[in-house]
């Protein structure tokens, strides 16, 4: 990743926190609530329910079903990655494109990729990533068309 890639994704972080944060009246009820969030992670439980992580977090563990979002250009390979593929650079791509597959490979019985209309207000396009599965295993991809918010 270039310089310019890091400071472009290190304003990104700086964006979520900050939309993150104006939920909360003051700072102290932010950082609060992040701790108590970090402590909660902390707390594993053999009850049914929902997780939701990052790709990185879901490595070594394994679920029944897994829903992996906005498998889009853009997100999946991000755009950092599609910079760094068009500077020659096909490292990062390749690491998402693992990334991707550990993801894919956390789900013991059921696995639901969504691919998004849109995204940031502009047309999404299906992740490349995904080209080689649907032409391999074309019966094993359903799509289900939902109307616009």
């Amino acid at each position: 990743m270039n310089d310019t890639n890091v400071l472009e994704k290190g304003a990104d972080d700086v964006r979520d926190v900050k939309t993150a944060a104006k939920r909360f009246e003051t700072i102290e009820a932010f950082l609060a609530h992040a701790e108590h969030m970090k402590s909660a992670e902390k707390e594993k439980t053999d009850e049914p329910g929902v997780q939701l992580m990052t790709i990185h977090r879901a490595k070594g563990l394994e679920f029944q079903t897994v829903y992996i979002t906005c498998v889009v250009d853009g997100a999946l390979p991000h755009d950092f990655s599609l910079d760094e593929l068009r500077n020659g650079d096909e490292e990062a791509l390749e690491e998402e494109r693992r990334l991707l597959y550990v993801a894919m490979t956390r789900a013991e019985q059921s696995l639901y990729l969504s691919v998004p209309s849109f995204r940031r207000g502009k047309t999404a396009h299906r992740s490349r990533f995904l080209y080689p599965l649907l032409k391999k295993n074309r019966e094993l991809f359903t799509q289900k068309q939902q109307a616009p918010l």
